[in-house]
């Protein structure tokens, strides 16, 4: 099993902007013992290093934007973030608007990975099937994702 230290290489442009950010810059520092993760947020997987330092960096703040290359994970770190705002009452919905076309029918299976069973059992998730969610059952499913107010809901889209 990786450990939170591992790091995964980031693209440099990214990488400086970030840094230079005058609320997430370089002065973040981040834990390098497991008994130094932060007490308020249980992680249900442990994340490796660029997840853990981008969680910190981007869960308080109203918006941001990871520009991570492919692959690397950054599924994690918005699941996580958006459980964070969630447990601590802030939000009660995730709009994912993922790029390439398909990568979207996936995230169901990472919210699984990411959330806690307790949670993940109460968390409404619909994926957006284009042509198919206007009329009919995928209409409704929609239409109820407003209403919802049994746990966190997903809605995910390309």
């Amino acid at each position: 099993m990786p450990s939170f230290l591992d790091e995964i290489n980031v693209h440099p442009a990214y990488q400086k902007a970030v840094d230079n950010h005058p609320l997430v810059g370089k002065n973040l520092r981040l834990p390098v013992r497991d008994d130094e993760l932060p007490t308020d947020f249980v992680f249900h997987r442990r994340p490796l290093r660029h997840q853990l330092r981008d969680f910190l960096r981007f869960r308080d703040l109203p918006y941001h934007f990871l520009a991570h290359d492919p692959r690397v994970r950054k599924t994690k770190i918005e699941n996580d973030i958006f459980r964070y705002r969630y447990e601590r009452g802030e939000v009660d919905a995730m709009i994912v608007i993922a790029y390439p076309s398909g990568v979207h029918h996936g995230w169901p299976l990472e919210v699984e990975t990411d959330f806690p069973p307790e949670l993940f059992a109460r968390t409404k998730i619909v994926v957006w099937r284009s042509g198919a969610m206007t009329t009919g059952r995928r209409r409704e499913e929609v239409l109820a994702l407003r209403d919802y107010r049994g746990g966190p809901v997903v809605l995910t889209m390309n």
